[in-house]
């Protein structure tokens, strides 16, 4: 297109439209067809903004959950001092602590305490030493 309007301001060139009629439509061609190319591409250019202002949004949106998610982690890393009888865990500071209140201390977790099926066998024999003689 720039070649064709090049060659009309060169004086050697003789255009097969002998109208100025004939040539102001060429020219009104030309910039017609500049204008659709160039409104094509502005169209193009705010679809792609907008997926671009989608995509960020969808990351802002990913990020806010991952650093929410973080700040509610909290590990227990390394190896923790217990107590081989009493099972209490001795912290930074060299004191002796339930587990129960190291691990509440240290996670988001509570616990709910129970007895498990073979511990009352050990911790009240003697109930269970009934039900063995009958």
């Amino acid at each position: 297109m720039a070649r064709a309007i090049w060659n009309l301001g060169v004086s050697d060139f003789q255009l097969m439209i002998d109208s100025p009629v004939e040539v102001g439509f060429f020219i009104l061609l030309m910039v017609l067809q500049m204008v659709i190319t160039v409104s094509f591409m502005m169209l193009n250019i705010e679809r792609v903004n907008g997926e671009i202002m989608l995509t960020q949004a969808a990351l802002r949106e990913s990020l806010g959950k991952l650093q929410n998610a973080f700040g509610e982690v909290k590990a227990l890393e390394g190896i923790l001092p217990i107590c081989a009888n009493c099972k209490k865990i001795r912290d930074d500071r060299g004191e002796w602590t339930q587990i129960e209140v190291y691990a509440m201390d240290r996670t988001y977790g509570d616990f709910s305490h129970s007895i498990c099926p073979a511990c009352p066998k050990k911790l009240y024999p003697d109930s269970f030493k009934e039900e063995q003689s009958m």
